[in-house]
């Protein structure tokens, strides 16, 4: 509900451990596998799937592999082509972040002493970040001096490490051959194929405008999956004598410009409250209740749209409107707007001066073993066995005490009496 746009996608590593429980033929397992990354065409994939179910007879709908047919478009390749999820295919990153911060965490802890365990838990990942900004800041990869201009132009753009994955689709294009040119006034589509494969055939299409490569895009879509240029985008660029890469094919996210919204320098200041945030925090509350205002009526939405994109300007500011127009136009010069609010403890009210803890809520359900100990129970008083009543027992009870001693032994232990007797 709250991000209705946002991809899903199943967790490769639970996959692999449930073939492993699921399936006991090796040939099976390695045909399934298959499927997690062959990225085929979708009727390819259909027509494999099928007659994969029909060898091993799959007929019924509750088997592992009937289920996992139905709900193939959250884990098979070609279903998630085009999808981005920055590399991961796990949540096995999620998980290690989630093991780090459970450790020494007790439920006992007030919300300060919580805060401070988990700043100590992303202190070593904060170190971390600020190494690999000094590397990719201060140093450029290394590349082979008969190296492409391409090659040498990446090193220089994108991050170390997505230059790594980015030099593996560069290696990748000595493999790479044209089959077929369909050429057009502005628009050209190559047909690649790769030596290993000539069956299979990728569209690079390639837009221009005015003799000016404008756009280009790849049928793999490698490009919008991963946010890098694939081999085939590199073996067309080549071919066309590109030294440097289009602006399509280098995300802002892999770019030394990515943090350009921050400040170079870290201090201890940076989350300082200051005179900005309490002018970004009053203008936000003004710009909220204008805008859930606007939306009601078409015209109110159009008006405010102009002033915010500063048309509907007065003669007199038109100088404070056009730097406000070309702060706003910051995509196309690579600048994000960062994150303002981290200092901002109270972004719509006012007049907080300090968070206290929470107040101790008892939680449902039944209390820890630990708990249970220091509680304070009432035993219960002991039954008498032969009369029931409590406070005595069978050997005291003042009904057995009436019966001789002889005759009580009797009653209590026949058997021992009848050998004694």
């Amino acid at each position: 509900m709250v991000w209705p746009d946002s991809n899903h996608r199943l967790c490769i590593w639970h996959i692999q451990q449930n073939i492993v429980r699921q399936l006991l033929d090796d040939e099976v397992k390695e045909e399934f596998r298959s499927f997690i990354y062959d990225s085929s065409s979708i009727e390819e994939h259909e027509i494999k799937w099928i007659q994969f179910l029909q060898r091993n007879k799959v007929t019924s709908e509750e088997s592992w592999l009937h289920q996992m047919y139905q709900m193939r478009k959250l884990w098979c390749a070609p279903y998630l082509e085009g999808r981005c999820f920055l590399g991961l295919s796990s949540n096995q990153r999620s998980e290690s972040l989630n093991s780090v911060l459970h450790t020494h965490l007790e439920g006992k802890m007030s919300l300060f002493e919580m805060l401070e365990h988990y700043e100590r838990c992303l202190a070593s990942r904060r170190i971390n970040e600020a190494l690999h900004d000094v590397e990719a800041l201060q140093s450029l990869p290394f590349t082979e001096e008969n190296a492409s201009p391409l090659e040498k132009h990446a090193a220089t753009v994108f991050t170390p490490a997505v230059f790594k994955m980015v030099l593996w689709s560069i290696d990748a294009v000595s493999k790479c051959q044209i089959r077929e040119i369909l050429d057009g006034s502005e628009v050209s589509t190559y047909v690649v194929s790769k030596q290993e494969r000539m069956d299979k055939k990728f569209g690079v299409r390639i837009e221009e405008q005015g003799g000016i490569l404008h756009r280009v895009s790849c049928s793999c879509r490698k490009l919008e999956c991963a946010g890098t240029p694939c081999s085939h985008i590199f073996y067309i660029l080549g071919i066309l004598n590109q030294t440097i890469l289009p602006s399509c094919c280098v995300p802002t996210r892999w770019t030394m410009n990515a943090k350009c919204a921050y400040a170079p320098t870290r201090k201890n200041q940076m989350y300082d409250y200051s005179a900005s945030l309490q002018r970004y925090r009053k203008l936000w509350n003004c710009s909220h209740a204008a805008s859930f205002k606007a939306c009601h009526s078409d015209e109110a939405f159009q008006h405010l749209k102009r002033v915010l994109e500063g048309q509907d300007v007065s003669k007199e500011s038109n100088i404070e409107q056009a730097d406000i127009k070309e702060s706003t136009n910051a995509q196309s010069n690579s600048i994000r707007f960062g994150p303002l609010m981290p200092q901002a403890f109270n972004l719509v009210g006012e007049g907080l001066d300090k968070v206290l803890d929470p107040m101790h809520v008892p939680g449902r359900g039944a209390p820890k073993k630990r708990l249970q100990a220091k509680m304070k129970k009432t035993r219960s008083k002991g039954k008498c066995g032969y009369c029931h009543v409590e406070g005595h027992n069978r050997r005291r009870c003042s009904k057995l005490l009436v019966v001789p001693n002889m005759y009580r032994f009797n009653i209590l232990h026949v058997s021992k009496y009848i050998a004694w007797h």
